[in-house]
């Protein structure tokens, strides 16, 4: 089964793809998608990367880490 892990940002969003063989985890690929400009420009970035990492891992499964929102949070 096929994992993808998403760190959610408008700036800076992680990712990660894991394999699950077994009772074991295999890392696939990873990486950042950066954004920047106006939040609509952010987010049709984000979108279409999310997109193309979609459609090139296939994954079964999403898991997505909630938001934590702060003020002055650094």
């Amino acid at each position: 089964m096929r994992v993808l892990g998403v760190d959610p940002g408008t700036v800076a969003m992680g990712w990660g793809v894991v394999d699950e063989i077994g009772r074991r985890l295999t890392y696939v690929a990873g990486g950042v998608i950066r954004a920047r400009g106006p939040l609509a420009q952010r987010l049709v970035r984000v979108y279409e990367e999310t997109q193309r990492i979609l459609l090139e891992f296939t994954p079964a499964w999403v898991s997505l880490e909630k938001t934590f929102v702060g003020e002055n949070v650094q």
